[in-house]
């Protein structure tokens, strides 16, 4: 009998440690998130679908810079006041809650993507309503920084 509890409770902890352990791996592996579009070529007003996957949990948002204006729009998050927060290892589809994103226009389109450990405070005004309402906003990578992802997609439309 008492074999058999020295047995559980080394199992135990060798159970809790490696957690632990997973855990601090997680927090201090460096950020990578990847973002792809499903398809390589859509047409004009066709839904384009982009999947999301990080190796640690994240915030997301994503921009779109007009390929004619070159003026950024925030795609997500539509309200930064509700943040949703993306699991590590699990593949997100975007858009959600049954919207589309599409083209009126053929070309290349281009969209950004911010991911973060941890919640980004935006500024006021950065989730406008309409394109022409944001303006001068730049994104600024830096390299030694392990928490934030920053990579750009582009997308043909025809």
């Amino acid at each position: 009998m008492v074999q058999r509890t020295w047995s559980l409770v080394a199992v135990v902890s060798f159970f809790l440690i490696g957690c632990l352990l997973a855990g601090n791996l997680q927090a201090q592996e460096k950020l990578d998130v990847n973002i792809r579009a499903k398809k390589s070529v859509y047409a004009v007003g066709e839904p384009i679908q982009l999947e999301v996957q990080g190796n640690r949990d994240f915030y997301l948002y994503l921009f779109t810079v007009d390929s004619k204006t070159k003026k950024p729009f925030m795609l997500t998050p539509e309200n930064p006041g509700q943040m949703k927060k993306f699991s590590a290892g699990k593949a997100y589809r975007f858009p959600e809650n049954g919207k589309d994103l599409v083209s009126d226009q053929a070309g290349m389109e281009k969209v950004v993507m911010l991911a973060s450990a941890k919640q980004i405070k935006l500024p006021e005004g950065a989730a406008p309503k309409d394109a022409d309402e944001l303006k001068g906003l730049r994104l600024v990578e830096h390299n030694e920084e392990k928490d934030h992802c920053i990579k750009d997609l582009a997308i043909f439309v025809q």
